[in-house]
């Protein structure tokens, strides 16, 4: 099955791909379109860094102040936690609400993936996003009580739209940055129209991940080699368009019975299970596994499970030819990683609520090593219990 095609291209933006390896074909990468970014189309996630990998920025790569302790206050002035917004280490005042979905409103895969990791001996740690949690958690979103998206643009430019001082401009398409030397004078957009700033002010460029290097690569800014490819005089070497990441998931999906039970305005994952791989060179809870109770990502009749790679070693690359092409090789790590998530993993299904008839045989839901706690093999239930599949349809990510 493919991904969709049909999104709508006021929302999204189409012609843009992405692989992660050199024979694999190109799947369409889906990015936002339009105040927000990929904040209002994405998945509705709200999960913060893990304090190693912050740290490590300062530790290993030399950014003095972004340590995890400098880092956190940022996080919190963003958010307004609903559950946890007491706690020293969140926010309750910030523009982006952070909400976690009671237990009444899983469905049947969270559940199942609650019911199954509790079992084979994961603690449960209901504040995904305090620091050192591990195992079983709600996964929290940027949603408000109403289940209404907050996204950047309602939460930091909708209450600002009044300003004197701020003009918001629809459909202009950025181009590429103007230039004097080596100061920024202005933007050109689509057409030939060139927006400056005012006489005190900067041009700050955030297009997200895929965009901003290429309207950067636009401008001359980027290495030698790759603008003299693409046909554009340099303006500033800087290693522009490279060292791209992004985490590789890998999605094994079910066939739902008849007359599954679906909560209203069901969100696709309310449950999360962040592990340590054990493996050499990983940090803490590099893996995850979110309950998919509907499979947004190829059509939502299917449901499953997703298994990521929350920290990923890979690094790849971005094409601004048309179509805009971004490209991952999948490091050594990252795909021993994924390949131990075909050998080892099983799917879990609920035992009222989904199957894989025909492709499944009993199996270990946990790859070796077992996670914390024990047992790597969840025990056939009864009723509403969990059983566990190994599925010979999972996908790739």
């Amino acid at each position: 099955m493919e991904r969709r095609e049909d999104l709508n291209p006021d929302l999204y933006w189409h012609g843009v791909t992405a692989k992660r390896r050199p024979d694999q074909p190109a799947l369409p990468h889906e990015r936002g379109r339009g105040a927000g970014g990929s904040s209002s189309v994405n998945g509705l996630v709200a999960v913060r860094p893990e304090a190693a990998d912050v740290d490590a920025w300062e530790q290993d790569y030399g950014a003095r102040g972004w340590g995890f302790t400098e880092f956190l206050p940022a996080l919190s002035r963003m958010e307004t936690d609903l559950d946890y917004g007491d706690m020293p280490y969140h926010g309750n005042s910030g523009p982006i609400p952070v909400i976690r979905e009671p237990e009444e409103y899983w469905g049947d895969v969270d559940r199942a993936l609650h019911d199954s990791a509790r079992e084979a001996g994961l603690p449960w740690f209901d504040d995904y996003n305090a620091p050192g949690s591990t195992g079983v958690a709600r996964y929290p979103g940027n949603s408000n009580r109403d289940g209404l998206r907050i996204s950047t643009n309602h939460g930091y430019l909708d209450p600002a739209r009044e300003r004197d001082n701020l003009c918001i401009m629809g459909d202009a398409h950025v181009v590429a940055v103007e230039s004097a030397g080596d100061r920024a004078t202005g933007v050109r957009l689509l057409g030939g129209t060139v927006v400056r700033p005012a006489a005190d002010g900067e041009v700050i460029v955030s297009a997200g991940a895929v965009h901003t290097p290429a309207v950067l690569l636009r401008s001359g800014i980027g290495t030698g080699s790759e603008l003299r490819r693409l046909g554009i005089g340099q303006v500033a070497e800087l290693p522009v368009g490279v060292g791209l990441q992004d985490h590789a998931i890998v999605f094994i999906d079910f066939t739902p019975h008849e007359g599954r039970y679906l909560t209203q305005d069901l969100r696709p994952t309310n449950v999360a299970v962040h592990y340590s791989s054990g493996m050499p060179d990983t940090g803490p809870n590099d893996m995850c596994i979110l309950g998919t109770n509907h499979n947004y990502w190829f059509g939502n009749a299917d449901s499953g499970l997703a298994v990521q790679l929350n920290e990923s070693h890979s690094r790849g690359s971005l094409d601004c030819r048309r179509p805009t092409r971004s490209s991952i090789r999948c490091s050594s790590s990252d795909c021993s990683r994924t390949r131990r998530i075909f050998r080892g993993w099983s799917t879990v299904s609920s035992a009222r609520s989904t199957s894989c008839p025909g492709r499944h045989s009993a199996g270990s839901w946990w790859a070796n090593p077992a996670p914390p706690g024990g047992g790597g093999r969840v025990r056939t239930g009864q009723g509403r219990r969990a059983r566990l599949f190994h599925c010979a349809h999972g996908r790739r990510g």
